[in-house]
């Protein structure tokens, strides 16, 4: 099979590449995810190529031609190299030496089949050269056309190589596979006791790709298996044995004609555990998606269809935009979702979206004239705006301050 090159985004620059590399005797080729995507017809948004030079021979190449080349991943034989301000990693062609798991100790090698070898599925083992030949020694393009992912070999062999493979195994099924693979699930959940092996990082950073998946089938069917195998029970180290939230959140989604992030689709999967937040910190949430999830799962809801403008103000003053209407469909996916709640949601969204808040004339520092306890400052912030509002915005600081002065206990 033959593949215009000239069709890829950033043919001009991939020709300078080849045309550096190509002409010292090098061979090139644009392998992985660039190649799938492009045969896919999906968006590309990264481009790696391999080559049998080595990486410090690659960088002096390039350097020669004045285009710039960093050893950004050396150990593992990748530099980057950067041409119009686009990063291109191009790596050395390589064979898994050693492999416990979790790092792999690698050899290089002048050969394109052995380092496709090492990869973990049939469609992330193809490439394609700059004569535009496509190369796919494991059916790679059948099983693409055919919506099937598939190990390469030996399923378990290559999730003892990299117990990763077990998360990416179902990540890329989510996102290229109309069934999961029988020998690829089976091997899964047999060795799934190895994600404990894994860094709580590596584990989010694969959960937060499958959950951004939005073939809402597929990441239904996906989370189901994963539950099923015990694998969420894994990665969350509590059990778990209700998906009900999140399969109303993909029923809302379809409503909707649009896709929730991550952060929310998360929020229905682990509201019924018994501690989330433990869940969020052992998988090394940062602090803001942290703050997001608390006021997601706050017991009491920010909000409400039946929320009044003065209540919606308040609220929008203590919480931005998205969290308010992301709280809001949490509410909803909650409760049993009918037509008429989605026409008020919408309408309600509208206006959250649009509304333009007046600038509340006090901060905390006018309070310290008080000599309270700092504590204090932002309850009393509180009901001095409340005041305000209830009164349409009227108030001037010092008919505010009067107000506040008279609740001061």
């Amino acid at each position: 099979m033959k593949i215009k090159l000239e069709d890829f985004s950033n043919y001009s620059e991939l020709k300078i590449l080849s045309e550096a590399l190509l002409k010292n005797g090098d061979e090139l080729r644009l392998v992985g995810g660039c190649v799938r995507d492009y045969l896919k017809k999906e968006s590309i948004s990264d481009i790696d190529l391999a080559c049998k030079y080595l990486p410090n021979k690659t960088i002096h190449i390039l350097n020669e031609k004045n285009i710039k080349a960093l050893p950004t991943g050396i150990k593992h034989g990748t530099i980057t190299a950067i041409i119009n301000g686009k990063n291109f990693e191009i790596t050395t062609l390589r064979i898994d030496k050693n492999t416990d798991g979790r790092h792999a100790e690698v050899e290089f090698t002048d050969d394109f089949l052995l380092d496709a070898q090492r990869r973990d599925f049939t469609i992330n083992a193809m490439s394609i050269d700059f004569s535009g030949k496509l190369y796919d020694y494991f059916n790679g393009k059948k099983d693409l056309e055919n919506s099937e992912v598939k190990f390469i070999g030996d399923a378990h062999t290559r999730i003892n190589e990299d117990y990763l493979r077990i998360l990416r195994f179902f990540r890329f099924s989510c996102y290229y596979a109309n069934n999961l693979d029988n020998e690829g699930l089976n091997a899964c959940a047999e060795l799934k006791d190895q994600l404990t092996n894994l860094s709580s990082e590596r584990i989010k950073n694969e959960l937060i790709k499958i959950l951004h998946c939005n073939h809402r089938n597929n990441l239904s069917l996906v989370l189901n298996e994963m539950l099923k195998n015990g694998i969420l029970k894994i990665i969350f180290r509590q059990p778990n044995d209700d998906l009900s939230l999140f399969k109303n959140l993909l029923f809302f989604e379809e409503k909707l004609e649009e896709n929730s992030n991550y952060l929310l689709r998360f929020a229905t999967i682990i509201y019924n555990q018994d501690n989330w937040l433990k869940i969020g910190q052992h998988l090394r949430f940062s602090n803001q998606e942290i703050n997001y999830l608390k006021a997601i799962l706050k017991s009491d809801f920010i909000i409400n269809l039946e929320v009044t403008q003065n209540d919606l103000d308040e609220i929008m003053f203590d919480y931005n935009r998205k969290i308010i209407i992301d709280n809001l469909i949490f509410y909803l996916v909650k409760n049993k979702i009918d037509d008429q709640k989605i026409a008020k949601f919408f309408s309600l969204r509208n206006l959250i979206l649009t509304r333009e808040l007046n600038k509340f004339p006090l901060n905390g520092n006018d309070l310290l004239a008080f000599k309270i306890q700092p504590a204090k400052i932002g309850h009393l912030l509180k009901i001095g705006r409340r005041y305000w509002i209830e009164n349409n915005y009227l108030p001037n600081s010092s008919q505010i301050m009067e107000f506040i002065k008279n609740h001061i206990c």
